[in-house]
Parts: C-alpha cells; sequence; structure tokens
C-alpha cells in the first residue's frame, strides 16, 4: 500500500475512491468468512425486527379483538424465539465484529511498518512525524472500524428498508405505493404546516414589552381636591397609614406629605408614599404584587375626598418613573387649560368602559384657585417703581428671600426674610404690600396695580413644547401591554377632540420604539450564522440545510408561549436567540457526521441516514437536558419569577421541538442540498476543520 498516494488522495478531498477502498480489499479477504456470518447475521435481525411489528398485528387481529386465548401459547413460543434469535445474532455479530476490526487493523499496521521502512529519507523530512503516526495507529482504527460496523450498518438499514418495503407490497400493494410516494409529501408538507405556524404565531402574538415584576415595593401618589390646605393633606396622609397598616402583606412605609411624585413637585394637596411588602418567605404566591394593590386600592375606596393611584415599579430601573403605561395629552392647538382638563376627564371616562384596561387615570386639574395680579405698568412708571424693584418686594414678602448663611455649634443655618404669617394670607395684604421707588419713598401696590382670582393647573407641564397632561394606567389581567397601548390609542382617537395629540413617554415609548426590533436582530442572529456556516463549509448552498431547522424550534417555542397563555416579550425574543444557536448545533452536528461518512464513500442520502442514526440518542439526550434544565425556570417564584418563567417557557418549548425534529428533518435536508451542491459546484467540498 502506497503511503505516499494515500496522503495525496486525502489532502485532494478524494479519499473515498473507489480505487483506494479497492485497495483494501486483499487485507479483508482473510476474513471473509467473518464478514459473510456478520452480514448474514445482520440480514437475520433486520428480518427479527420486521417480525415484531407482524407478530403484534397477527396478537391483536387473533387475540385481543376477538377476545380469545385459544394459541396463545404458541404465539408467546414464537415471539420468545424470534427475541431469543435476535439476542444470539446480536452477540455473534458483536464478537464477529470485534474481531475483524481488531485483526484488519493489525494487519494494516503491519504492512504500513512494512512499507514504511522501505520509503527514501526525503519523504520523512518532507512529512510530520504526527503524520506518520496518525496515519499508521489512528487511521488503520477507523478503517477496520467502517469494514466492522459501518459498512454493517448500511447493509441493515438497506434491507431492513428493502423488507418493510416488501412487507408493505404483500400485504397491500396499493397502500404500499401510496405510502411510498406520499410520506416525504407529508414531511414536507408537515415542515411546512410548523414552519409557517411558527411564522403566523410570532406575527399574531399579543406584543409586549418587559412584563411587569414583582419587586417588593409599590408607589402611591395620592392627591385632594385643588387648594386643599395643608392640615387636610397631613389628615389624609394619616388615613393613608391606617390603609397601609391593615393590608396584609405590607411590611412598612414612607408618607410624604405636600410632594407629588407624579408632577414630581411640591404641591399642598397632594401626598407620596413608598409601600414596601413583607419577605416573599411570608407572603407567599398568594399575596403577589397585584393582590397586595388590589386591596390597597379597597381601602382607599374609604376616602372619597381622594385620588388614588397604586403604581409598581419598572421592570427595569432607567426606563421610566413607573410601570405601566405612560401618555402625555398634547394641547397642540393651545386650547387653554380648561379644554385640557376637559380632554382629559373624557378620555378617563371611555378607558373606564374599556374590559382591555385598568385604573387609567390623571391628576391633571385645571381649577385650582390663583390670584392674578394686573400691574398697571404705565402708572408704576409715574410712581418710579421699577418692575424688578416690584417682582423682588413681592418675592421677599410672600415668598421668601435668601441672606446669607452662617453657623452655631458646628450647624449651618440660613437666614430667610419672609412676612409674617398674617400679613400674607389674604389678597387684601398683597395689595397693602408698599414697595420703594428710585426717591426712596413706598408706594402702595393698591395705587396701580389690581388682583383678580382666577382658576388653573397647580404647574404646567410641558411635553415637545406643548401644555401637557400626564395620564397613567396599566392592561387588565391577561391582557398584553401592546394590545393595552392599542386601546389606549384607540381610545385617543375616538375621544380627543380636535386640536389635542397624544405622546407616550416613558417605558411606554420605549415599548413602542422596540416594535420590530426584535424580527432584525432574529434576522441579523440568522444572517451570521448561515455567513459562519458558510465560511466553515466554504460552501453557499450546504449551510442552508442547517438553518432550516431553526423554524422548528420557533415552533415549539410559539406552540409553549401560546398554551401558557403569555406574550410575545424582550424575554421570549431573547430565548428565540439562544434557539437559534442550540437547533444550529444539533444540525451542525448531522451535518458534520454526514459529511464524514460521505468522505467515505456513501451517498448523501446513505451518510444522512447512517449520521442520524449515530447522533440520534446524544441530540436527543443533550436537547432534553437543555430542556428539563429550564423546567425550574417555568414555575419560578420569588424576586424576577416572571422574567424566568417567560425565558423558561421559551427556551423549554424550543428544545422540546428540535429534540424531537431535528433528527428527523437534518438529514433530509442534508441530502437535498448537498445534491444541490455537487450538481451546482460539480465536486464536493473539503471538510471543515475541526477546533
Amino acid at each position: 500500500m502506497n503511503v505516499e498516494q494515500i496522503e495525496q488522495n486525502n489532502q485532494q478531498g478524494r479519499f473515498a475512491s473507489l480505487k483506494t477502498w479497492a485497495k483494501l480489499l486483499p487485507f479483508l479477504k482473510p476474513y471473509s468468512r467473518n464478514m459473510a456470518v456478520i452480514l448474514s447475521l445482520m440480514l437475520v435481525s433486520a428480518g427479527c425486527d420486521l417480525a415484531y411489528p407482524l407478530l403484534s398485528g397477527y396478537a391483536v387481529d387473533h387475540f385481543v379483538t376477538p377476545r380469545q386465548s385459544q394459541g396463545v401459547g404458541w404465539y408467546a413460543l414464537g415471539y420468545m424465539a424470534v427475541v431469543l434469535a435476535q439476542m444470539l445474532c446480536t452477540m455473534i455479530f458483536a464478537r464477529s465484529a470485534l474481531k475483524v476490526e481488531m485483526y484488519l487493523g493489525r494487519d494494516l499496521k503491519k504492512r504500513l511498518f512494512t512499507h514504511l521502512q522501505t520509503l527514501s529519507f526525503s519523504y520523512y523530512n518532507t512529512t510530520p512525524v504526527g503524520t506518520i503516526m496518525a496515519r499508521v495507529m489512528s487511521d488503520t482504527n477507523k478503517i477496520g472500524s467502517v469494514f466492522a460496523w459501518s459498512l454493517v450498518d448500511i447493509f441493515w438499514s438497506a434491507a431492513y428498508v428493502i423488507g418493510c418495503m416488501g412487507v408493505m407490497l404483500v400485504l397491500n400493494w396499493r397502500l404500499a405505493l401510496l405510502v411510498i410516494v406520499v410520506v416525504p409529501a407529508i414531511a414536507l408538507l408537515t415542515y411546512g404546516v410548523l414552519a409557517a405556524f411558527a411564522v403566523w404565531g410570532l406575527i399574531t402574538l399579543p406584543q409586549g414589552f418587559l412584563p411587569e415584576e414583582d419587586q417588593g415595593y409599590v408607589l402611591v401618589s395620592a392627591q385632594l381636591p385643588d387648594a386643599a390646605a395643608s392640615p387636610r393633606t397631613s389628615e389624609l396622609a394619616g388615613r393613608m397609614d391606617e390603609v397601609f397598616a391593615n393590608t396584609p402583606g405590607v411590611e412598612t412605609w414612607v408618607t410624604i406629605s405636600g410632594f407629588s411624585m407624579m408632577e414630581g413637585a411640591a404641591l399642598p394637596n397632594a401626598v407620596t408614599a413608598f409601600v414596601i411588602f413583607e419577605s416573599w418567605a411570608k407572603r407567599g404566591t398568594k399575596l403577589n404584587q397585584y393582590a397586595i394593590m388590589d386591596e390597597l386600592y379597597r381601602g382607599f375606596g374609604q376616602i372619597p375626598e381622594g385620588e388614588f393611584m397604586v403604581i409598581p415599579p419598572p421592570p427595569i430601573m432607567g426606563i421610566g418613573n413607573a410601570g405601566g403605561f405612560d401618555m402625555m395629552i398634547e394641547d397642540r392647538a393651545s386650547r387653554g387649560p380648561q379644554a385640557l382638563e376637559a380632554a382629559v376627564r373624557a378620555y378617563e371616562e371611555a378607558a373606564a368602559k374599556d374590559p382591555r384596561l385598568e385604573h387609567v387615570m390623571s391628576l391633571y386639574s385645571a381649577s385650582t384657585p390663583k390670584l392674578y395680579l394686573n400691574v398697571n405698568r404705565t402708572q408704576a412708571m409715574t410712581e418710579g417703581i421699577a418692575l424688578p424693584q416690584l417682582f423682588t418686594a413681592i418675592q421677599t414678602a410672600f415668598g421668601g428671600q435668601y441672606i446669607n448663611t452662617f453657623s452655631k455649634y458646628n450647624q449651618n443655618y440660613q437666614v430667610r426674610v419672609q412676612a409674617a404669617e398674617r400679613y400674607r394670607s389674604t389678597a387684601d395684604n398683597l395689595l397693602s404690600l408698599r414697595v420703594p421707588n428710585g426717591k426712596g419713598e413706598e408706594v402702595p401696590l393698591a395705587g396701580f396695580a389690581s388682583v383678580q382670582q382666577v382658576s388653573g393647573p397647580s404647574i404646567v407641564t410641558r411635553y415637545n413644547l406643548y401644555s401637557s397632561a400626564s395620564m397613567q394606567g396599566s392592561a387588565a389581567p391577561g391582557v398584553s401591554t401592546g394590545a393595552g397601548m392599542k386601546a389606549m390609542e384607540e381610545i385617543a382617537g375616538r375621544v380627543l377632540p380636535q386640536g389635542f395629540g397624544y405622546e407616550w413617554t416613558g417605558m411606554s415609548f420605549q415599548e413602542e420604539k422596540s416594535h420590530g426590533q426584535a424580527a432584525i436582530a432574529v434576522g441579523l442572529a440568522i444572517l451570521l450564522v448561515y455567513l459562519i456556516l458558510a465560511a466553515l463549509y466554504a460552501n453557499w448552498i450546504l449551510p442552508l440545510g442547517v438553518l432550516l431547522v431553526i423554524p422548528l424550534a420557533l415552533f415549539g417555542t410559539v406552540a409553549a408561549i401560546m398554551l401558557r397563555g403569555m406574550d410575545n416579550n424582550i424575554y421570549v425574543q431573547i430565548g428565540m436567540l439562544l434557539l437559534i444557536a442550540m437547533s444550529s448545533k444539533n444540525a451542525l452536528i448531522l451535518v458534520l457526521y454526514a459529511r464524514r461518512y460521505g468522505e467515505q464513500g456513501m451517498t448523501a442520502m446513505q451518510a444522512a441516514h447512517k449520521a442520524a442514526s449515530v447522533r440520534f440518542r446524544p441530540i436527543l439526550m443533550s436537547s432534553l437536558a437543555y430542556a428539563v434544565g429550564a423546567l425550574p425556570m417555568l414555575w419560578a417564584t420569588g424576586a424576577g419569577a416572571i422574567n424566568q418563567q417567560y425565558l423558561g417557557t421559551a427556551v423549554f418549548g424550543g428544545m422540546v421541538a428540535t429534540a424531537l425534529l431535528t433528527v428527523l428533518y437534518a438529514p433530509f435536508f442534508y441530502a437535498v442540498f448537498m445534491g444541490l451542491s455537487s450538481k451546482l459546484g460539480g465536486k464536493r467540498t473539503p471538510e471543515p476543520k475541526q477546533a
């Protein structure tokens, strides 16, 4: 045997040529009797495998259906005879195959060792020692294994398939022909249905962004009617404390009177509270965030004079100030605060009737009593009053003015000047204020100004330079955030008067902005996998056989999400990206093994069948291991449980589908695209290098 020629043929990708294998046949001749025994035993084993379904059918027809036991003893003996025959065949086959593998490898090593001694020194100078050792030790063992096991498996598979077709033709030749023709079409149709279902599911699934997570606390914003005094606000805070104390699951809270969390400013009629829940070990699964929020709303219903909003925190800090929806109603036509308030109240009434939404409300009000100071500037100039001096005097008397800071006993104190309370509590106090002019005289404000009572918003909020009102809410239980946002948009389009519009903000803005990005991410991931495989195989067609298994994994994800009534959010999309890699890995392993068998002289279909039979168990075990590993996430509890449930469901469903379907379709795709590649390229591509 010429080692140099073998090396040259291998480098040129022609190791599996018929001439090379023909040179190995003389080494197999001493063991022809063993090979004949092995092939005969495999033929008998295939016959035994065919006998099992026939025996089962016989038992159903003669014993189960007629409900009789006559002849069961002979049937049992016959069945045991088939089992014993197959066991005996397997034992003798294993012994003979091991003998052929070891002796054939031994003979090849001897012949190679003898031939190596006849080669020139130039061969050893140009050939690495590792290559020679691999040829002598490893390759000879592989050749022995191929003859003893692989070729025998191919013979068994062929015998089994031919036997099945023969049995079907004998039993019912019309049905057999129908099966032979229709089964491949059914397989392709099934794949098309599964892939179409995956695409349809991704399009029609309820769209979400980030599910609301029980983070152990909520925010409460309360507001009294406009112009409520501070004592009433303090009383409201006390009644809220009573509600918190009587709510199960609440551990502690902090109440801030005179501050509005929604407006982010100090308001005399507003209260903000941070409510902290008990630990998960104390609450259990029944007292989750939503149950506690319902109890809080039930308690606040006993305080009719206040408006309350219980707001969960955002799932990820930095994306808005709160969870749920956050919409800004904009007065784009400058119709005024009263018109904006009327639009807001009409929106609240419509949202309260929509079953897809809950707790949609706004704390915006344009009815806060105010004093409007009308200054006659011409008369003020006549009196020698400069407007900056006027504004400073009013600010000092009614709002206070910072003077300086002094230290005492290691403490810093600010000095502020302000009129006494009895001199700044009525409108008459404002008009009685005296303002110095340029001559040093004090002129009463009533001499050149007047005061009138008006109403308007406590705080003027602008969004996109428009006067705006914030609208908060959330989706009803069982409704996705995408469906909830669509409902709010529909209400806005139906209820808001002409000249008013809306914009999303906070987390809702991020969700609206992210629509369509998931499809781009999945597409880029598939493209990246394709380019890597194309570089690995040095082939642009063969990677398509690997990528076609991805819709099967996505089918499992879509089915699992639908069964659990979940929406398609970011965590599901992350699971899809993981599945693209994991499902491609299984198909990649099958393709690698099939290419190896193809290099050994098998046809594309034979190589695909062999690879599927060899790698079926490892692929099934690894895929199910991934799926079982995701099982605890499906029923996770505690902090981060919702996120884990979504991600675990996506991965579990996809890996189960991958485990069951990859070994069925990946070999078929390989055979198809390998044949197509050979026709288009004219030759096989070299096997990719192993890392």
